[in-house]
């Protein structure tokens, strides 16, 4: 996934604010090989990029990596390449070995590429593109539900943000917080019931918008089992906590399953989405029998007074 251009910030991932912060970073590049494809009329190159302050972000073998040359020895301007990290090389922290995309050059580009083979060459900067996945688009479904639930007059979605990092930074520093004990005494719902702000701030009347509708009893129509459930799937979406949230960090999820987290998450909603349908639809029978019951217990009260002796 290519990060949006103008990523909407209270929203984004940190590592996609992470990505629009950093700038392309100068290097250096030796160049291993030049490979001709004569059928696609190209070349591909093969390479050592290296940075004195170490290579960042530290890509991975999927991330695309954009080097732009300005070599006037070279005859090189604003020549820009897409590489990706050699899968043969170990990772490094100052060095990256990387192999090229076919780029489509003159045949005195070439022939002066392959003559700077094994040479250092000075002017490249560089700007790593990561792949985002699933956990980017996870922590963003997150922040989304908490607007929805929590997001007020009083409450936007950067002070929501804010609360975020600090529920994350404590549910990191309770120790081992495993899925069977989240809603238990001892679980991460119990550890912010114990933040007397941060209890406020995730209240339940703070569904309604406007400060004059925030009434204690307003709210008292939804269960709070089912808001805490709610609280606590926004919170597993949005955290970055092992053995707690979905998704331990940004680059937690399989290449071969790459949609296995968000297969997840649905999961996770339909079984809240079935607690909630059970609510309010098979309480409502339950509820209209209870109102026949008192209406009969009414009436024969009311029969009863009629026909007591004055």
């Amino acid at each position: 996934m290519i990060p949006p251009r103008n990523p909407a910030v209270p929203y984004a991932p940190p590592e996609v604010l992470e990505f629009h912060l950093t700038p392309p970073r100068p290097a250096q590049l030796v160049l291993t090989e030049v490979e001709e494809d004569r059928r696609a009329a190209a070349i591909r190159l093969h390479g050592l990029l290296s940075d004195p302050y170490g290579i960042f972000p530290n890509p991975r073998v999927h991330d695309w990596i954009l080097l732009t040359l300005d070599n006037e020895a070279l005859g090189l301007r604003g020549f820009s390449i897409a590489c990706r990290r050699d899968p043969r090389s170990a990772e490094g922290s100052r060095e990256l070995a990387f192999i090229s995309e076919p780029v489509a050059v003159g045949d005195d580009i070439a022939q002066r590429l392959k003559k700077a083979a094994g040479v250092r060459i000075p002017g490249v900067r560089y700007k790593v593109y990561a792949d985002f996945g699933a956990p980017s688009d996870i922590y963003s479904l997150g922040m989304i539900l908490l607007r929805l639930l929590v997001g007020n007059d009083r409450q936007d979605v950067r002070t929501i943000a804010q609360i975020v990092e600090r529920i994350a930074k404590k549910i990191s520093g309770a120790g081992e917080v495993t899925l069977g004990n989240v809603e238990s005494p001892g679980g991460a719902s119990a550890l912010l019931d114990r933040e007397p702000d941060i209890l406020a701030a995730l209240n339940k009347t703070n569904v309604f918008y406007q400060e004059i509708d925030r009434r204690p009893e307003r709210a008292n129509g939804i269960p709070d089992p089912l808001w805490k459930r709610a609280i606590l799937l926004a919170m597993r979406l949005v955290t970055r906590v092992q053995g707690f949230s979905f998704c331990a960090h940004p680059a937690d999820y399989d290449d071969v399953h790459p949609f296995a987290k968000i297969e997840a998450v649905l999961q996770e909603t339909d079984l809240l989405g079935q607690q909630l349908r059970s609510l309010l639809f098979n309480r409502q029978g339950i509820n209209l029998e209870i109102q026949q019951v008192l209406s009969e217990v009414l009436a024969e009260k009311s029969l009863t007074e009629k026909e007591a002796p004055a």
